[in-house]
């Protein structure tokens, strides 16, 4: 049999058992079995790829390719007492693709834990990064036992990543007023960016990459466009846009610079362009935004 048909063929029974076999890229990564503390495999573990993904996870696939996914792998355990464990790693493009997953998962608390470059054990699960792969774990385990064994299976997973990731440069733009630190999330497109404030359906800001911080008593939108002159288009689009929006109100404008009132939730919404970047403000009542603006204007003239 040639090489084609044969590929074709392989590819149909793929398709039909609606995952992937073993591909030895991602496979490998997989926990070694003595870590295991006696779960097996119940089944081959699958690959998905691409749009497979939408067979994976129901509902949260957009955001994923979004940021930039390549594939994926699950595997399920048990061991002779029936307690299970789930083990997915999740390829992305690059780290900041990862980051970005990790930035939005509800998983996330103020405590970080040891594993990978960044991740956390909450109750009977693990979620971290490494590099351009996102990690979850999951199951029941023995009583007591939760932490131990997930610490443990995260640990070998991580060892055999070898690449480590770093957070995107443009996280470093967001101020740090009277020690508040906030919570941050790396987005790269519009359905991400609606999950954080919602302007629009349409992508009005079709911008690159962008930021958002989250403050006690506001919020700070940072995008980022790939020169100038973008970024004055995209302002200009969405200014025009929002300012025919009856959604918004008490609106105001000047060159660079548009605010307004969301009649919705009643916050107050500024946004600026300065040089390749949109900053958006949202917040409560009465706020003199200048000192955050000047703090940010700063950091993105340092990073030039």
């Amino acid at each position: 049999m040639n090489n084609r048909i044969f590929l074709f063929v392989f590819t149909v029974i793929l398709f039909i058992h609606q995952g992937y076999a073993q591909d030895t890229t991602i496979n490998q990564y997989l926990p070694s079995e003595d870590v295991l503390n006696g779960f097996q495999l119940t089944d081959d573990p699958k690959i998905y790829k691409g749009n497979d993904l939408y067979d994976l996870l129901n509902g949260g696939a957009d955001v994923f390719l979004e940021y930039g996914f390549v594939q994926a792998i699950v595997a399920d355990y048990k061991n002779t007492s029936g307690q299970k464990l789930q083990v997915e790693i999740y390829e992305m493009v690059d780290s900041h693709a990862s980051y970005g997953i990790y930035s939005l998962q509800d998983i996330v608390d103020n405590k970080p834990d040891n594993l990978g470059d960044e991740g956390q054990i909450v109750k009977s699960n693990a979620f971290f990064i490494k590099g351009k792969y996102v990690v979850r774990l999951s199951g029941i385990f023995p009583e007591g036992e939760e932490e131990f064994v997930l610490k443990q299976i995260s640990d070998n997973i991580s060892s055999k990543i070898k690449v480590t990731g770093g957070k995107p440069l443009i996280i470093q733009l967001l101020p740090i007023q009277n020690a508040a630190f906030p919570e941050i999330i790396f987005f790269r497109g519009n359905i991400a960016f609606r999950n954080i404030y919602y302007f629009h359906l349409e992508n009005i800001f079709k911008f690159d990459d962008g930021v958002a911080g989250i403050y006690p008593e506001y919020t700070i939108i940072i995008l980022c466009y790939p020169g100038k002159y973008k970024s004055v288009q995209q302002f200009g689009i969405a200014k025009s846009t929002l300012s025919q929006d009856n959604r918004f109100s008490s609106f105001y404008s000047k060159k660079g610079l548009f605010q307004m009132v969301d009649d919705r939730t009643e916050n107050k919404i500024s946004c600026h362009n300065y040089e390749n970047y949109i900053i958006i403000f949202i917040y409560e009542g009465s706020r003199n935004i200048n000192p955050l603006l000047k703090e940010i204007i700063f950091n993105i003239e340092l990073l030039k």
